[in-house]
């Protein structure tokens, strides 16, 4: 480890986060850091600003990390070692899923990808459905409209759709122009 690089990358806005160990608190769960502004759910690379900022960071204040070093973790890419996660998932109606697709197609509606066209009999009828409105937004049961609610498309633009930029997420329309812009 460099200790001047070190040093210097305290006064740095941004940082790399690694996850070395679990720690077992209910004060960083992600129902907790929910009520601290954290929108949607984690799927990447995120900015840590304002309130879930200072909240993470109160925890590296008091010493958690205490014992970590660069050192300590390993320099080789093992990958594979099997751990057991809890998530929490909101539920999704399978009905609506298909009411979706037959009203739209298995096309992806922002590009107009279709996987059996492109891959044959392995891609027939694969497509992610997107809701429109993310659920972790409505916070809670609803009716959903397979039509009004729900969009059919290709698993990279529906990853894109739940990335964020600027602290907001990409609407279809937006994504539509970029890709029609390029």
């Amino acid at each position: 480890m460099d200790e001047e690089k070190y040093k210097k990358s305290r006064e740095y806005d941004y940082t790399r986060i690694r996850l070395l160990d679990e720690i077992d608190t209910p004060e960083l769960s992600l129902a907790k850091l929910r009520n601290y502004s954290l929108k949607g759910n984690i799927q990447g690379a995120m900015k840590l600003k304002g309130e879930l900022h200072d909240y993470i960071m109160s925890f590296f204040e008091h010493g958690l990390t205490e014992g970590y070093y660069p050192e300590e973790v390993s320099k080789g890419l093992e990958e594979g070692k099997r751990k057991t996660i809890n998530v929490s998932v909101y539920e999704r109606n399978p009905l609506a899923r298909k009411q979706c697709m037959d009203f739209y197609g298995v096309q992806c509606q922002i590009y107009n990808f279709n996987f059996e066209e492109k891959y044959g009999e392995v891609g027939k009828d694969f497509i992610h459905v997107h809701h429109i409105v993310p659920l972790h937004q409505i916070q809670g049961d609803y009716k959903v409209d397979p039509i009004k609610d729900l969009i059919p498309v290709c698993p990279n633009c529906h990853a894109l759709l739940h990335r964020m930029e600027s602290g907001s997420y990409l609407s279809v329309e937006q994504l539509k122009e970029r890709i029609k812009n390029n």
